[in-house]
């Protein structure tokens, strides 16, 4: 009977043994389901987040929507690490807060970069200046026959903008144009480049003529414009006298101060003289509009205008004080 007993408890004990066994493998195997992570978060972290937010980036200033889904591409994967994560899914307050914080840096990145204001804001005013004889303006000599123009353009955004390139173009001719500060760096170009040259019948060449005025625009280029800041230019506008001598004189030479006129395609005209004089022009005109035609970048994006600015209209820059 002793014998019996004994080989029944080893039995037992080897059943229980065998049981415990059993569970630890349970439990083993319940840890490791509990660990196995989501297909999908694996894949994330192994072709690399920071590669698809830094290739966004740098896709960008090349190509700038391609960039732009690059990265939110990358914020897609961010999410999908706490999203997936297990440790994560049993804290769920955590996982929320992981969650809301990438939501909040994508509404940046979208209000704050893809989607930011970049308004170029254009504004312009005429002035009868009576100024001094002789005097000048931003290094334009005066005349009383001039409508003074004043053109500001102005980034009032928080970033700069780059590589400003527009024509102004207002609808009287322009005999000049200048900068009339150097708070930022500004040049200017005739938008057609033309000349004269004439050789009369006896095979002498005259002086070439200048240009007088112009209704074909300047173009201005800026590569920096400053956030908050602002551009300001001077136009000198004159209407041409006609010239009521003829461009040819009685022998079937050209007149030496005669008006000689040049239009284009697109409805612009330039006019040449032997120089600039008071005699070509007429009483000041009245400039109403400002045609503005070109592009800028903002925020890694190249962006466009195209506005007629209403001028406003003031008798004297002197009364507008």
């Amino acid at each position: 009977m002793g014998g019996g007993n004994s080989h029944q408890r080893a039995v037992r004990k080897a059943a229980n043994s065998r049981a415990g066994v059993a569970v630890s493998e349970d439990k083993l195997l319940a840890v490791k389901s509990e660990n196995k992570k989501h297909p999908l978060l694996a894949w994330s972290k192994g072709i690399g987040l920071a590669a698809i937010l830094l290739g966004g980036f740098g896709v960008i200033p090349v190509f700038y929507w391609p960039g732009v889904a690059l990265c939110y591409m990358g914020f897609v994967i961010l999410a999908l690490d706490p999203y997936f994560d297990p440790d994560l899914k049993q804290r769920r307050i955590s996982q929320a807060a992981v969650l809301t914080f990438i939501c909040a840096l994508a509404a940046i990145f979208t209000f704050g970069f893809v989607f930011a204001p970049s308004k170029l804001e254009v504004g312009a005013e005429s002035y009868a200046s009576n100024y001094p004889a002789g005097a000048k303006v931003a290094g334009i000599k005066w005349s009383s026959k001039y409508t003074e123009l004043r053109v500001a353009i102005a980034n009032p955004s928080n970033r700069d903008y780059e590589n400003l390139d527009l024509v102004l173009r207002p609808d009287q001719p322009v005999v000049e144009i200048s900068q009339l500060d150097d708070s930022q760096k500004v040049s200017f170009e005739e938008v057609q480049h033309a000349s004269v040259h004439y050789i009369t019948n006896n095979e002498q060449s005259l002086a070439p003529r200048v240009v007088i005025a112009s209704t074909d625009g300047y173009r201005v280029r800026c590569d920096r414009l400053r956030a908050h800041s602002r551009v300001n230019i001077v136009m000198a506008v004159a209407s041409i006298a006609a010239d009521s001598g003829g461009a040819f004189d009685n022998n079937g030479d050209v007149r030496p101060d005669a008006t000689l006129e040049m239009s284009f395609e697109d409805g612009g005209k330039i006019w040449f003289n032997d120089a600039i004089n008071d005699k070509y022009f007429e009483k000041r005109p009245t400039v109403n509009t400002l045609g503005v035609n070109g592009q800028y970048q903002a925020n890694m994006r190249s962006r466009t205008i195209s506005r007629n600015v209403p001028v406003i209209q003031t008798k004297d820059l002197m009364s507008s004080h």
